[in-house]
């Protein structure tokens, strides 16, 4: 999911921010504790409705909005001064967002839509700063290790490793074949 911009009104440090993101690379954020480095984060995070700390990125008693462009969609959340919010979004290239009797049920078609879950997400897009500094001291075999269970590749290696071994089988049973069907004709033939 390439994420195009992050735009926050009245989120967490941020009174008006617009971010807009190459198409390609690796973006690292850097600047002074409390600059918003990590509301831009938590912005994409609100796309599934979720935040990566657990707790509230909206401004108590303010009207806050958080959008969030990606290759495909364009998400909107809303929150009002008195707690309440909302959720609006469209594909790329429509004029028109998607109208939904309500936001639960705006919700559940968004979370159809995304090509990832929010825990995909969250392992193959954000390194922390733990996460930074312990993979800069780890050696190559544990980075990948580490690599692979952001990525979620852990798994995909167990399916990858069982295949190997089906394979495996596979093979011997037809080279078995192979040499009971030679050894048949061998026999035909000297019959």
């Amino acid at each position: 999911m390439k994420i195009r911009s992050v735009s926050l009104q009245n989120v967490m440090s941020h009174d008006s921010s617009v971010l807009e993101l190459p198409a390609r690379g690796i973006v690292a954020l850097s600047g002074m504790n409390g600059a918003g480095k990590s509301s831009l984060i938590e912005a994409v995070a609100t796309v599934w409705g979720r935040t990566l700390r657990g707790t509230p990125i909206w401004r108590a008693g303010e009207a806050g909005v958080c959008e969030v462009r990606t290759a495909e969609l364009e998400v909107q959340r809303r929150a009002t001064a008195k707690g309440g919010g909302g959720l609006r979004w469209r594909a790329v290239g429509e004029e028109d967002w998607r109208k939904f009797d309500t936001s639960a049920k705006a919700n559940a078609e968004l979370l159809q839509t995304l090509p990832l879950t929010f825990d995909q997400w969250r392992r193959s897009h954000v390194f922390s700063g733990t996460d930074l500094a312990g993979f800069s001291r780890l050696g190559d075999v544990e980075r990948k290790k580490l690599l692979d269970s952001f990525l979620g590749l852990d798994v995909v290696e167990g399916g990858i490793k069982t295949c190997r071994e089906l394979q495996s089988t596979a093979r011997k049973r037809v080279e078995a074949t192979a040499t009971e069907v030679r050894l048949a004709k061998q026999a035909i033939d000297q019959w």
